[in-house]
Parts: C-alpha cells; sequence; structure tokens
C-alpha cells in the first residue's frame, strides 16, 4: 500500500514511542481491517510490549492515492477494539 503519514500520525508515532517499521507492517499485512468513523478504516494488529498484548490502531483514508494515514495508536483494551470472526459474520447477515 503506497501512504504518507499526516503530521499528526507522525506526532502520534513519536508521542507513544512506536517505530514506523511497526506502522508499515500493520499497514502491509493488517490482522483486521475495520470501518471506523468519517469514512476511514482502522487497520488494527495485536502487538506484545513487553509481557503485555495490546491492539496497534492505524487509521487511514483510503480514498485518496496515496492514502494517507491519519492517526495511530495503541491500547491495552484489547476486547473493546477487536471484532471476532463471529461478530463480524453477524454484522455480514
Amino acid at each position: 500500500m503506497e501512504y504518507v503519514l499526516s503530521p499528526h500520525a507522525q506526532d502520534q508515532i513519536k508521542k507513544r514511542k512506536l517505530s514506523e517499521s511497526l506502522v508499515q507492517q500493520v499497514l502491509l499485512n493488517p490482522q483486521q481491517i475495520i470501518p471506523a468513523k468519517r469514512g476511514r478504516m482502522a487497520y488494527q494488529s495485536i502487538i506484545t510490549r513487553g509481557n503485555k498484548q495490546f491492539v496497534l490502531r492505524v487509521f487511514v483514508i483510503e480514498l485518496t492515492r496515496p492514502a494517507i494515514v491519519v492517526s495511530v495508536y495503541y491500547s491495552d483494551r484489547v476486547g473493546r477494539y477487536w471484532q471476532e470472526e463471529r461478530k463480524k459474520n453477524e454484522d455480514a447477515l
């Protein structure tokens, strides 16, 4: 995927002490892609920091070329953001 990082996304990567390569890894091989607010998509994967699991969420505007990464963050509240296959299948019905 061809993309650019918005200034806000660049700030969030620095603030949260993430590497751009980790963000790129999620963009190129996300474990999930789910719709987010305002027509954006959340590319997300579960990562491990120390001995704890987090969900890394990368918010993307896909309609532009290149795509624009507008924000990045991670949360230890994996259950809040992670969509199980069962739930996704129910939503499709």
